[in-house]
């Protein structure tokens, strides 16, 4: 169940940003990751940050910011497919990169996204 959630960096510049909804997990300096439902960061340690899933993380860029992402593949790489993301929004075109897994794909999206953020 790990791999539904951010990574513990991508947490924390989540955190950075504002993120703050209810989420099913935490990051802990001690205990990594803990899952058990976390109402918002306010109940947390200073050193404890919000474990969102990935697609409430996807949810929360398309809602509080208007940037829309997809992660596909390259069908005629088949049998060894490729996958990529774009993200479209409000001044931001799409942008293409080539992953082997779609995990990847996905956690790259993730840090684009975050990327795209930091650089307002």
């Amino acid at each position: 169940m790990e791999k539904e959630f951010v990574t513990y960096e991508q947490a924390l510049a989540l955190k950075e940003l504002g993120f703050d909804e209810p989420c099913f997990g935490f990051y802990s300096v001690l205990y990594d990751l803990m899952i058990t439902q976390t109402n918002s960061r306010k109940s947390l340690f200073e050193s404890e940050c919000l474990a969102p899933l990935k697609q409430q993380v996807f949810r929360w860029f398309r809602d509080k910011y208007t940037l829309y992402s997809i992660i596909s593949t390259i069908m005629h790489t088949y049998p060894n497919l490729e996958f990529y993301f774009k993200i479209q929004g409000i001044n931001h075109g799409a942008m293409t990169d080539k992953f082997q897994t779609y995990e990847e794909a996905e956690s790259a999206c993730i840090d684009k996204l975050i990327e795209i953020l930091k650089d307002k």
